[in-house]
């Protein structure tokens, strides 16, 4: 009986032994892996302070310095650099914008016989038309672009007052050509011209009748020339403005009668926004493209002319100086305006009240007319 006693308290004793080794081991396991890798404390001031030191470097030092950079940025910045605003470059008379090279371009100017065939007209920035006599008329056309210009005319002869309007346009006119007689000293100036009929490989003539001549043919006369230096645009006579300008008055047509077989019509297209040219009644095509000849804007200059004798019969010399009445007319409606030769040479295009004229951007015709003539000219 004591024998069974013993035996089982000592089975008791060894069990209680066994759990303290248990409770131990438990107790060193877990204190290991909740230990400090580096040995450091695992409490106490200095292993605090080091935990929110580094909780401090991770995270919250960073985000000062971000908010610091966020403070120099000007509000609504998205960190990026601003764009670079690449520079535009607009043609001076036709106030449309333009590639860069093209506002270096020397303008070049043809004498035309607008009752021929006409080649490199749709292009143009301008076209001048002057009456002479018989009732006929020549046009002098304006352009910077001459690349796609294989076939230009046809070419005539031109006179003093034509050539001087490279007086306020600028640029070098070329025609085949020149039959002034009358020499009167107001266009006796530094005109900018070039007679091609004295260079032999810089035109050619077809049906006996037209002179043509084109990009390649004058680009090596007039380099060898030296005509093409500082010969760019002048101040064009008006300004532009980027809203629609439209007269008082009516105009989806206007017809100047230069003479019974030399009227010019000009017809308003709503479609394109611009007077296509008809002369002598028939649609003036430009030979080159197929397209209709048409401009944006339109602009009559009143003018005196003069009539002078000579062996061959008589001159007409339309004074572009002296300055008068007109027409702008742009978008289906005209408006009277003044026109005249400023103190500095300029052609300048001003309103009845005396403001200088705003008009569209885009192409231009100018008709001169006579004065004396003026209330023949037609608006319907």
């Amino acid at each position: 009986m004591k024998t069974s006693k013993t035996n089982g308290l000592s089975r008791l004793l060894s069990f209680l032994l066994i759990a303290i080794l248990l409770i131990c081991t438990v107790g060193f396991a877990v204190n290991g892996w909740q230990s400090n890798p580096n040995d450091e404390p695992d409490s106490g001031e200095v292993g605090d302070k080091t935990d929110k030191t580094d909780e401090n470097t991770d995270g919250s030092q960073d985000s000062t310095d971000q908010n610091d950079t966020q403070n120099q940025l000007p509000p609504d910045s998205d960190n990026s650099p601003p764009p670079i605003e690449t520079p535009k470059f607009y043609n001076t008379i036709t106030g449309l914008e333009i590639e860069e090279t093209a506002s270096f371009t020397t303008p070049l100017g043809f004498v035309l016989d607008p009752s021929a065939p006409l080649y490199g007209v749709s292009n143009c920035d301008l076209a001048i038309e002057f009456p002479v006599e018989d009732g006929t008329t020549r046009l002098l056309t304006y352009t910077t672009d001459s690349s796609l210009l294989w076939k230009i005319g046809s070419l005539t002869s031109t006179r003093a007052f034509i050539s001087g309007m490279s007086n306020f346009f600028g640029g070098v006119v070329i025609s085949y050509g020149n039959d002034d007689v009358v020499k009167y000293s107001a266009w006796d100036t530094s005109k900018i011209e070039l007679d091609i009929s004295k260079y032999s490989n810089s035109y050619y003539i077809e049906n006996t009748l037209y002179v043509y001549t084109s990009r390649d043919l004058i680009t090596g006369v007039l380099n060898n020339s030296n005509t093409l230096s500082k010969n760019v645009y002048k101040s064009a006579p008006f300004e532009f403005s980027d809203d629609c300008v439209t007269g008082a008055r009516e105009a989806s047509s206007v017809m100047i009668p230069y003479s019974a077989t030399s009227e010019v019509s000009l017809y308003y297209s709503e479609q394109s926004e611009k007077y296509l040219y008809f002369k002598s009644g028939n649609r003036k095509m430009d030979m080159l493209t197929g397209k209709n000849v048409s401009f944006t804007n339109l602009f009559i200059l009143f003018s005196n002319a003069t009539t002078y004798e000579k062996a061959e019969g008589t001159e007409l010399v339309i004074d572009t100086t002296s300055g008068g009445n007109g027409y702008y007319i742009s978008h289906g409606y005209s408006t009277e305006i003044k026109w005249s030769i400023n103190e500095n040479g300029e052609l300048i295009f001003k309103t009845l009240s005396g403001e200088k004229l705003t008009v569209n951007r885009g192409t231009s015709y100018i008709g001169y007319f006579k004065a004396s003539n003026s209330s023949k000219v037609k608006f319907m």
